[in-house]
């Protein structure tokens, strides 16, 4: 895998508003990951990980590393992606992502 792009990965953590609302703030982890992304078709994440929903246009390969989790997001440039789900194999993981 030539893993030639440079993402930073945000985690979700919940903060409140004045008037108590919920909300969510995303803040990026302090060190660069090395990633793989490629794109993706529909008939592809359907074919190959059972992925209906619209709207899931890249697929990211990296090493195996926790910060990766389904629900965080992923920068690369000024393009922000949600991370779908994470497909664990012995020596990467294949997300599917979703633009933001």
């Amino acid at each position: 895998m030539i893993k030639d792009k440079q993402v930073y990965v945000q985690i979700a953590s919940a903060s409140y508003t004045s008037e108590a609302m919920p909300s969510l703030v995303w803040t990026a982890n302090q060190s660069l990951k090395m990633v793989n992304i490629q794109p993706l078709s529909g008939e592809m994440a359907y074919k190959d990980y059972g992925i209906s929903e619209a709207g899931i246009t890249k697929l990211m390969f990296c090493d195996v590393d926790s910060v990766f989790q389904k629900g965080r997001r992923i920068v690369h440039g000024s393009n922000t992606y949600a991370i779908y789900s994470v497909e664990e194999f012995p020596t990467h993981y294949e997300c599917p992502l979703k633009p933001i």
